[in-house]
């Protein structure tokens, strides 16, 4: 906290945290992958000048898109869908690789909860935007079904019931015992007042 923004616009955070999800793992194999999303957000809950974004994962195909060409080459590797690669001149080269969330896949599954746990652990929903670091985790088309699962126990639950490794996803995260619903005006400042804020543009945006 000894970091403050100085600035004319509002803007209180020195640091965003982006597709959050992605950052939040624990484990050392596939076998062990794990949630780390309460050890994250307990920092950024007792951090007001830090903004994340979720990245939730929506199931369902998609395009991932990254300047990192060799995990692009990687997960091409991992998946064997086609992948599209350009080196130009700088450090890394942009690539695109399809990719497939799907819900009998445990890692997916539980990258799905983590992206959930994300927002419903956060304590200022100001600081907590809902994204789908479209089109990595899912295409922004996608937002319902990601805003349906946050704002409804039972559609988690019928979703976590659905999956193939419903054990393994309720073992290695904290989804299950997730109780919390976020409301609408929740949802309104996760998606507009709190990134109209974040980006300094709270007198032109972020009001409905």
């Amino acid at each position: 906290n000894g970091f403050k923004a100085k600035n004319k616009f509002g803007r209180e955070q020195v640091m965003h945290l982006t597709h959050t999800q992605f950052h939040s793992y624990g484990g050392d194999t596939w076998g062990n992958f794990e949630s780390k999303a309460k050890v994250i957000m307990d920092y950024v809950n007792a951090h007001k000048n830090i903004t994340v974004d979720t990245g939730n994962v929506t199931l369902d195909e998609t395009t991932t898109m990254t300047a990192d060409g060799p995990f692009e080459h990687h997960l091409t590797e991992l998946n064997h869908l086609k992948w599209a690669n350009i080196d130009v001149e700088v450090e890394t080269g942009s690539g695109v690789v399809p990719y497939i969330y799907s819900p009998n896949i445990s890692v997916c599954a539980i990258q799905w909860a983590i992206g959930l746990e994300i927002a419903l652990m956060a304590k200022d929903p100001m600081r907590c935007f809902i994204t789908t670091d479209h089109p990595n985790a899912g295409p922004f088309t996608r937002y319902p079904r990601v805003i349906k699962w946050l704002m409804s126990v039972k559609a988690r639950e019928a979703q976590i019931n659905a999956f193939k490794h419903k054990d393994k996803v309720l073992s290695q995260t904290s989804i299950g015992s997730q109780d919390h619903e976020i409301s609408l005006y929740e949802l309104a400042q996760m998606t507009r007042a709190g990134p109209a804020k974040s980006l300094g543009l709270t007198s032109i945006c972020g009001g409905l």
